[in-house]
């Protein structure tokens, strides 16, 4: 019976097509299924033949397993991915309706493609759905049930594919497409779909609706008795590297000479968390027309690749002489809502480093080149994916590359081209000054992606999150306690000669270090990869009615970071300021110091300092570790307050009094008696 019902299913698959025979197990013919825009035009183009194997659980608790094709004539529906912005495309292939006896059976097929930069697809979800009815699984414990059956999260049929050179997917080699468990049992039962023939095509279909150039499977080329023609469509790698638009750098010296050269595709995959509390990765790439800065020395050297004016990469390079290498990677960026959707906290900059590298260790008046694809980790959340990459920051010679040194990667791999790797471009050059960093637009450069211009400019930082910091003496006992939000507002020239504000905050995890003495104590902030830190130094006074502590200094280093000080005339610029002469946050020894409200401390004419939820206490920390009882600033702020509305209020009436009072003086003087004289000191001491 269960044979009968088999090749009547197989019967069923074959109507309108001459592919199918009589005789023997013939493969399931293909089906030429598509799916339609709302303007009637195919966006989604599948071509299939295949078999599903499903297990099931019988009555006395054993199992069986039932094939059964996937019919040419299905019903087929779907959604088309309509935009840019819209990476997946969904085709539904349902056949309960081929044959009387057959119950509910099809699948569903979910493809994605990377985004944003679209240059691949794959096939990432399949669900298979069947109906356990008798005809087709005798026994079944769970008779007429449907079942579904998913896996998802795979890469299969992985094809590389996008708008200017788009690809179909071909193999025509048998496959095992997925296997899966149906999800109503207790016990795993697998669905498999094998896969005989198959060409898929779910985005950039042609107006004519027809398939693309294919990308065929390795297994196609695998040796057979009957290889195929010479004509047959070149071996493509299962799995090449992604296609990143690639930018052509380079920075000039003050005399006009070419000092530095960079080729390189970078994409960027930087994690952030969600305003519903998830973390998503945002991507996107280095625009091959962004702007660059950067500067030249003997020693060392830096290049800054900038884009929307709050995104850049830093690179610096370090030679002793002999060789050199890559010891320094900084990304900024910023969370709009273009890139990073969701935000929990949009618009703000973000800065992350990486110190204290030795990459491309090269020999001195060589270039370093890797075409390989290679990830590299900066900060804890981004992620830098760097190709095509040919750099040489010392000892350039009549602006070309000298003689490379390849990476391990390449040896070891074929390297297949990226799209735009057969076309030269011109470099985007900018002059530099000696060792003095100098930026320009690249205006010369032919762009492979447009670069996203903002409309509004940088969004500052919100204000600054308390961070809770102590300092720990010689025998790990704490002896100062600092907890507080602290913003600094530095200003700065940018490109137009104009003073521009680069405004960040002290972030809540940045590294706390200092020391503590009987009369001094100081709190180190580091940040950003150490590339910038503040440092407090409190000091204590001893007076006869007790002694008091007060801030005494602060002493701020920084570097002109891009994403922080968009278009400054000086990027990575490094920077340091300080103030030994602060009076502020002064209490009496016995006490922490408190004040909620926000505080604004000029450090010099150019950095101001804005602190908020701060509670210090610099000495005598006990041994419990804690504040002692605080001396709020509010209160000090209603006494002086007070102070000055007594002071006026007594005003009108002390001016009252001695003007009174000289006019007697007045006409007292005026009889020059000598007993009036004598009485002018009593007046005089009574004023005073």
């Amino acid at each position: 019976m269960l044979e009968l019902l088999t090749r009547l299913v197989l019967l069923a698959g074959c109507i309108g097509t001459a592919r199918c025979e009589a005789t023997g197990s013939p493969l399931p013919p293909v089906g030429h299924f598509y799916v339609k825009n709302e303007r009637g035009d195919k966006c989604l183009l599948l071509d299939i033949s295949a078999t599903f194997h499903v297990e099931y659980l019988k009555t006395d608790n054993t199992t069986d397993t039932v094939s059964y094709p996937l019919p040419n004539n299905s019903y087929v529906t779907g959604i088309c991915a309509h935009g840019f912005h819209e990476q997946t495309a969904v085709m539904n292939i349902s056949f309960h309706d081929t044959s009387p006896h057959m119950g509910h059976f099809g699948m569903n097929l979910t493809f994605s493609r990377n985004f944003p930069l679209m240059t691949h697809f794959w096939l990432s979800e399949v669900s298979i759905y069947y109906q356990l009815i008798p005809a087709l699984f005798p026994d079944a414990l769970d008779l007429n049930k449907t079942l579904i059956s998913t896996v998802s999260g795979i890469q299969a049929i992985k094809t590389s594919s996008n708008a200017v050179a788009p690809h179909s997917y071909l193999c025509k080699r048998e496959q095992e497409l997925f296997r899966s468990h149906a999800n109503d049992f207790n016990v795993p039962l697998s669905a498999n779909l094998t896969v005989y023939n198959i060409q898929a095509q779910p985005f950039e279909v042609n107006d004519q609706g027809t398939f693309s150039l294919p990308e065929e499977c390795a297994q196609d080329y695998q040796p057979t008795t009957n290889p195929p023609p010479p004509t047959t469509t070149p071996f493509h790698d299962v799995t090449p590297s992604l296609v990143f638009p690639v930018g052509y750098f380079s920075l000039n010296d003050s005399r006009g000479q070419v000092c530095l050269l960079a080729n390189m595709g970078v994409l960027f995959r930087v994690e952030y968390r969600t305003d519903n509390g998830k973390s998503r990765n945002a991507t996107y790439v280095l625009p091959a027309n962004c702007s660059v800065g950067g500067s030249c020395g003997d020693d060392q050297a830096t290049l800054t690749l900038m884009f929307t004016d709050t995104f850049n990469l830093s690179l610096s390079f370090y030679s002793d002489g002999k060789r050199f290498i890559l010891n320094s990677l900084v990304v900024g960026y910023q969370r709009n809502a273009r890139f990073f959707p969701g935000a929990d906290d949009p618009n703000t900059s973000d800065i992350q480093v990486a110190n204290d590298l030795s990459l491309f260790d090269t020999q001195l008046g060589k270039s370093y080149r890797c075409s390989s694809q290679r990830n590299f980790t900066v900060g804890q959340s981004v992620v830098l994916e760097i190709l095509e990459l040919h750099v040489q920051p010392f000892g350039v010679k009549d602006g070309q590359f000298s003689d490379a040194v390849r990476c391990p990667q390449d040896l070891l791999t074929t390297i297949y081209p990226v799209l735009n790797a057969t076309t030269t471009l011109p470099a985007t050059t900018v002059q530099t000054t000696g060792v003095t960093d100098t930026i320009a637009p690249a205006s010369t450069i032919l762009p492979s992606s447009t670069p996203y211009t903002p409309t509004t400019p940088p969004h500052k930082p919100s204000k600054p999150l308390q961070g809770h910091y102590f300092v720990k003496n010689s025998t790990g006992q704490i002896c100062l306690l600092a907890n507080m939000g602290v913003q600094f507002i530095v200003k700065y020239v940018r490109q137009d000669s104009n003073v521009g504000e680069g405004v960040f905050n002290v972030p809540v995890t940045a590294a706390a270090s200092g020391a503590c003495t009987d009369s001094m104590s100081s709190l180190t902030l580091k940040f950003y990869g150490d590339t910038f830190y503040v440092t407090f130094t409190f000091s204590q006074s001893s007076e006869k009615r007790g002694g008091r502590y007060r801030l005494a200094s602060a002493e701020l280093s920084y570097t002109e970071l891009p994403v922080i000080f968009p278009k400054t005339i000086a990027p990575n610029q490094h920077r340091r300021v300080e103030n030994m002469t602060l009076n502020v946050f002064s209490t009496d020894v016995s006490k922490s110091y408190k004040c909620l409200p926000d505080v604004n401390v000029t450090v010099t004419k150019e950095v101001t300092m804005l602190v908020r939820q701060v509670q210090l206490q610099p000495f005598h920390v006990d041994k419990s570790g804690k504040f002692f009882t605080a001396e709020d600033c509010a209160q000090t702020s209603s006494e002086s307050i007070i102070l000055i509305v007594m002071l006026a209020s007594t005003l009108p009436a002390t001016a009252l009094i001695i003007a009174m009072i000289s006019c007697i003086c007045w006409r007292r003087r005026s009889r020059g008696t000598a007993a009036d004289l004598e009485k002018e000191p009593l007046i005089k001491n009574f004023i005073e």
